[in-house]
């Protein structure tokens, strides 16, 4: 509720949209489900509560992590996304009308089965949302981009071990960015032409 508090003192006139947590994401490499969005349970509060302050909840957005290695897991979270829609509509608040799916896909042959349950999925929970205007979907594919358009390659040859890098130590010597922490501290150090 305090985030809600921030956004109606510092920007009360945007537009948000609701991050949902998915919680069956166990087929993905790289789960953001302990990290963002709300449980189905703090939905209808936080959508009541946005809704009492004069906020515009514009629709719901979800990430069911990187790589996914089956398709269901998209089936769920838009079941989920719905279920928000829903409580919206029942609280009277404007209908929403965005629903961002996220990213994470792999460029591989499950791509297609991905794709044809999102569409269905879509088209079966959403099936008041008659036109393009009534329903805004937004994706985030730079994984299924990226994946495949190179291959790097590097020879490691020597690694240096910092035991405290000040502020660094977070970002490098943390689960942060979806990097897994490894068994041999691996830090990045550099020099300058000034030092």
């Amino acid at each position: 509720m305090d985030e809600i508090h921030k956004i109606k003192r510092c920007h009360p006139k945007c537009s948000l949209l609701l991050r949902i947590a998915v919680l069956s994401d166990k087929s993905s490499w790289r789960s953001f489900r302990t990290r963002f969005g709300a449980l189905s349970e703090q939905v209808a509060p936080l959508l009541r509560h946005a809704h009492k302050l004069g906020l515009r909840v514009v629709g719901t957005s979800f990430h069911v992590g990187s790589k996914v290695s089956e398709s269901q897991v998209y089936r769920r979270a838009i079941t989920a996304a719905r279920a928000a829609f829903d409580v919206a509509d029942e609280l009277k608040m404007p209908k929403m009308h965005v629903l961002d799916i996220g990213g994470g896909f792999k460029a591989n042959q499950l791509f297609d089965e991905i794709a044809e349950t999102i569409n269905v999925s879509i088209k079966g929970y959403f099936s008041d949302h008659q036109s393009a205007f009534d329903l805004m979907v937004m994706a985030e594919p730079g994984r299924f981009f990226a994946e495949t358009a190179f291959t790097m390659v590097a020879n490691l040859n020597d690694y240096l071990v910092f035991h405290n890098m000040g502020a660094y130590t977070t970002s490098a010597g943390a689960n942060f960015n979806g990097f897994c922490i490894y068994a041999i501290p691996m830090y990045v150090a550099f020099t300058s032409a000034n030092n």
